[in-house]
């Protein structure tokens, strides 16, 4: 009888553990940054992992920063394309940065895990920037280019 109790008991606390999943769209203006912004109105507790995905940003290379800050809730693990991110928490800020690859047209997302308080409603917001990192074709004929106008000025020099 008494274990009967006990499997009530803990059948009712799993249904009251919530987990929740979103997938959101988002894209990055001209100069880079993306904001991001997330509500749960649900006082119920539980798991979060929610998805943003953006577009805006070409293939190629690029340095990714965020900033993602949150009230009632705790993050987890940051990802992006499945890669994960060191998390540096100040607090309720969680900061990232990365180097990230986007190859192809798909757009770059962004995955947040973590766990919602069940006493409170939860938050969180933050902005994603990022900078194009130029490939190492760009260096190549930086150089080469400065050797071409060294070569220039000294043929010059000679002939004066």
């Amino acid at each position: 009888m008494k274990i009967k109790s006990i499997l009530s008991a803990a059948a009712l606390v799993a249904m009251s553990a919530s987990s929740f999943a979103d997938t959101f769209t988002t894209s990055f203006d001209s100069e880079g940054f993306a904001s991001i912004f997330k509500t749960y109105t649900s006082r119920s507790g539980g798991s979060f992992n929610d998805t943003w995905n953006f577009s805006g940003a070409t293939a190629g290379t690029y340095q990714v920063e965020g900033s993602i800050s949150g009230s009632g809730l705790s993050f987890s693990s940051i990802s992006m394309g499945g890669t994960p991110w060191t998390l540096v928490s100040n607090g309720t800020v969680t900061n990232f940065a990365e180097l990230v690859n986007w190859v192809g047209s798909a757009p770059a997302s962004l995955t947040i895990v973590g766990i919602k308080s069940a006493t409170s409603l939860s938050s969180y917001s933050g902005v994603v920037a990022v900078t194009p990192v130029p490939e190492p074709e760009t260096y190549a004929m930086l150089l080469a280019g400065l050797g071409v106008m060294g070569a220039i000025a000294r043929r010059r020099k000679q002939a004066a």
